[in-house]
């Protein structure tokens, strides 16, 4: 299959969109070819050499909302940090050093996914449909609907500005009423945009939204 030379996109990697064993996937089948690296602090890196095409289409509506949260915020965002965790890094390279088979290797990354998930970011990207984290029909999901949760340092307010301005480009669906987070999706052919809160009340203007605050 066509490679690229390309990052998934400007300011995120496939490994910050994905869960780590869909990741782990890839990797094994050859869509994603990766390298380990030490920054001198930390004892791995992953670093991303190519990434099939194909991939790159596929998630490409997640890569746009996360860009666009990433511009309003005008600031490093965090989606998922799986792939800081020495714990997981340790078993992509004992794959690339052949330690163990592949099948040994995706069972080693589901238990570890299992056992650590928790304490890591994991799943604020897209998430398998066996996962029990959020709704059994959740956006995150459907990689067509752009969903992702991201956050970044920053004070409630600075929140609030950007859930506010990335509402007001028309372009996505946006959650409020939550703290220390971004939600964000892109709605259907046809579908106008949205504010929603985590009890499921919608909003269409975020006037609405603040009167009812």
């Amino acid at each position: 299959m066509p490679m690229t030379l390309n990052k998934f996109s400007k300011n995120f990697r496939l490994y910050e969109i994905l869960p780590p064993e869909l990741y782990g996937r890839y990797f094994s089948a050859g869509l994603i070819e990766i390298g380990l690296y030490s920054t001198g602090e930390k004892p791995f890196r992953i670093a991303e050499k190519r990434i099939c095409s194909r991939l790159i289409r596929e998630y490409s509506k997640i890569a746009e909302t996360a860009e666009a949260v990433r511009k309003l915020a005008g600031k490093p965002c965090l989606c998922n940090n799986w792939h800081r965790e020495k714990r997981f890094l340790s078993l992509f390279a004992g794959r690339l050093n052949e330690d163990f088979s592949e099948l040994m290797f995706l069972r080693k990354l589901r238990r570890m996914t299992m056992l650590y998930g928790k304490e890591r970011f994991c799943f604020r990207g897209l998430r398998p449909f066996a996962c029990a984290v959020g709704a059994a029909a959740s956006g995150h999901k459907f990689p067509s609907t752009g969903t992702i949760d991201l956050s970044f340092n920053g004070s409630e307010a600075e929140y609030e500005e950007v859930r506010r301005k990335l509402f007001e480009t028309g372009k996505f669906i946006v959650e409020v009423g939550n703290t220390g987070w971004i939600h964000a999706s892109q709605p259907d052919k046809g579908e106008k945009p949205y504010l929603f809160t985590p009890d499921n009340k919608v909003y269409r203007s975020w006037e609405e939204y603040k009167k009812n605050v």
